[in-house]
């Protein structure tokens, strides 16, 4: 899984986000940390400006060979700029899938 943002980043700081986001929101009847730590080995952090349409060429230098997913958690109305920078950059297949996490809508009452 590759994670996006403007967040200065290693991988390895971001695995270890997600862990402490984890921790604090999961009670550890329902959180099993080995099966955390064999999930979080797949993620991948990549520092990315959205709004910079050479950026995503950034996603081509990434070599993968596997579905990617790119998880959004951003504003709705970045949604089209990320798809339309996504594709024209080649960054993404048919084996590929994007998740979105916010609510679509533009503040609470949108929503």
């Amino acid at each position: 899984m590759l994670g996006i943002d403007l967040l200065d980043l290693t991988t390895t700081q971001y695995r270890q986000l997600i862990q402490s986001s984890l921790e604090r929101y999961l009670t550890t009847t329902v959180l099993k940390l080995d099966i955390c730590a064999k999930l979080q080995q797949h993620f991948t952090y990549q520092r990315l400006d959205l709004y910079n349409d050479l950026a995503y060429q950034q996603l081509q230098l990434l070599h993968w060979h596997r579905i990617v997913i790119y998880y959004l958690a951003t504003q709705s109305n970045l949604y089209c700029i990320i798809y339309y920078n996504l594709y024209q950059s080649d960054a993404i297949s048919q084996h590929n899938r994007i998740v979105l996490e916010e609510y679509i809508g533009y503040d609470l009452q949108s929503t």
